[in-house]
């Protein structure tokens, strides 16, 4: 079975809506690209999401990882210091997202308000409101946008 179709096969079973939807099945399919082509960026992601799906954590940012080692990313980071909230290590993903700028215009409000739930875990009152604030700001600014009928994104 060549590999491009394995991964394709993969892909099938994550889809909700299809026939042979089976996130376990797909984490299975993922692994046989991904021992063919340990290399192969896209099975790592999608395995990822996989592992998130199934509640597997650990594995999710062993993939993360994987598939960043050479070029890690602010999307990665929030993906990993996710998956370590889910672990509850609170403390590595303080430290993990604390020099990141999460800016929401890049990336959504998404990093902002999983640093602001981690600095009220870990005690960190004072950062955690600086980074509510931050992202109510930028979700006001997008809803008056949207409320706009004549705001071009409902043209796209």
């Amino acid at each position: 079975m060549d590999l491009e179709k394995i991964y394709h096969e993969a892909q099938e079973c994550t889809y909700n809506d299809s026939p042979t939807f089976n996130i376990k099945r797909a984490v299975e399919l993922f692994s046989a690209v991904i021992s063919i082509n340990p290399d192969f960026k896209l099975a790592l992601e999608e395995r990822s999401r996989c592992y998130f799906r199934l509640d597997m954590h650990a594995e999710r940012i062993q993939d993360i990882l994987a598939y960043t080692k050479q070029n890690p990313d602010v999307r990665s980071k929030v993906d990993i210091a996710d998956s370590l909230c889910y672990l509850q290590r609170y403390s590595e993903a303080v430290n993990l997202l604390k020099g990141l700028d999460l800016n929401p215009q890049q990336m959504s409000t998404f990093g902002l308000r999983l640093r602001e739930k981690l600095y009220r875990l870990t005690g960190q009152f004072d950062l955690a409101e600086q980074d509510k604030k931050q992202a109510d700001h930028y979700d006001e600014e997008q809803k008056k946008l949207w409320d706009d009928p004549n705001y071009y994104g409902h043209y796209m």
